[in-house]
C-alpha cells in the first residue's frame, strides 16, 4: 500500500494523516506538519513526531531569518535531521513491514533537506512498506517524479471525503470494524 495524498490547502490532508495513525491495524511512524497559530494567524510550521520520543520541532516561522524561504516563511531543513533518522532505522529494522510510515508531508520546505526526498523515494519503492503521505499538489519535478512511482495510489481530499479516508484506508490495510475513531 502507497498512498500520496494531495489536495487543496485546507482540505483536511494532516487530519486524515493524523487519524489513520490512531486507527490504522499497523503501528504508525512518521511526523506531521502542523501550524503554528499566535493570535490567530499562521505564523510558521512545526513537525511533530509520530511513534518516536521527539516531540515537536519549529519547520518555518515568519520571524526567523533563513536563507531557504517559502514565501515569507524562513525554513530549518535541519530539523528534519532526528526524524529521518529514526524513519531509517525503523524502514532498516525487522518490524519495518509491519509498519505503517506516514509523512505529512512532501512540499518546498521538506524538500530543502537534502536526505528528505532519497528516503521518501526509498519508501515508495520497496514492495512490502506501507506508505501514506500527503504531497504538493502543484506541478514539481521531485513531487511528480515520486507520484509516478509504480503501484503509488494519488488520492485527492476533499471536504467530502476526508472524514471516510482514515477508515477507508485501514481497512484497505487488513483492519477489521474500524470506524475513523480508532480500534473497535
Amino acid at each position: 500500500m502507497k498512498i500520496l495524498l494531495t489536495g487543496k490547502p485546507g482540505t483536511g490532508k494532516t487530519t486524515v494523516v493524523e487519524k489513520l495513525s490512531s486507527c490504522s491495524p499497523f503501528p504508525a511512524c512518521g511526523f506531521l506538519t502542523c501550524e503554528i497559530r499566535e493570535g490567530g494567524q499562521r505564523k510558521g510550521f512545526s513537525i511533530e513526531s509520530l511513534g518516536f520520543q521527539m516531540g515537536k520541532a519549529t519547520l518555518a516561522h515568519k520571524d526567523y531569518p533563513s536563507s531557504h524561504r517559502v514565501g515569507s516563511y524562513g525554513v530549518f531543513p535541519e530539523v528534519l535531521d532526528p526524524f529521518i533518522t529514526e524513519i531509517r532505522k525503523k524502514l532498516n529494522s525487522e518490524v519495518a513491514s509491519q509498519t505503517l510510515f506516514l509523512v505529512d508531508e512532501i512540499g518546498k520546505m521538506e524538500l530543502f533537506n537534502q536526505d528528505f526526498f532519497p528516503l521518501v523515494e526509498k519508501l515508495l519503492k520497496k514492495p512490502e512498506i506501507k506508505v501514506v503521505a500527503t504531497i504538493l499538489a502543484a506541478r514539481n519535478p521531485r513531487t511528480d517524479s515520486l507520484k509516478a512511482i509504480r503501484g503509488v495510489k494519488i488520492i485527492e481530499v476533499t471536504p467530502q471525503n476526508r472524514k471516510a479516508l482514515p477508515a477507508q484506508m485501514a481497512q484497505e490495510m487488513g483492519g477489521e470494524n474500524i470506524d475513523g475513531r480508532g480500534r473497535n
